[in-house]
């Protein structure tokens, strides 16, 4: 397995795994508890995936990991918005080590958490997470 991890790391190939769970150890540390990771699901019959779920204080919050921020997805904020909805769940947070979008691309991702929000009533927090791998 660490051959793997190495051999990617020089790659730069997809580490979302290592990501997420530098994110749980984070979560952990700052005192949530770790329900699920790799939530998948379907919605109207389209496959989703939340990357973890999280409980502190009688809060469940969805958490989603992204690498670069670039790769934040206004489609993918609102199906996973809408979902949470659905699920009595009131907050998803997006976590990304590396600010990589363009401008346009913040405006598209701000766009949609303020639509999460007026469509779906959840609040939906974009948040820089740095990681060990970038």
């Amino acid at each position: 397995m660490i051959a793997d991890i190495n051999r990617d790391l020089k790659n730069e190939k997809d580490l979302g795994p290592l990501y997420e769970a530098e994110v749980v150890s984070h979560l952990k540390r700052s005192g949530w508890k770790v329900e699920e990771v790799g939530h998948g699901f379907k919605l109207y019959g389209e496959p989703g995936d939340i990357d973890i779920i999280a409980k502190k204080n009688g809060e469940r919050v969805y958490i989603e990991c992204k690498r670069r921020s670039s790769k934040i997805s206004k489609g993918q904020l609102l199906k996973e918005a809408e979902y949470a909805n659905m699920n009595g769940v009131r907050k998803l947070v997006v976590y990304y080590s590396r600010d990589t979008a363009s401008m346009g691309q913040w405006y598209k991702i701000r766009e949609a958490v303020r639509e999460a929000k007026a469509k779906y009533g959840v609040e939906v927090k974009i948040e820089y997470h740095g990681s060990e791998f970038n």
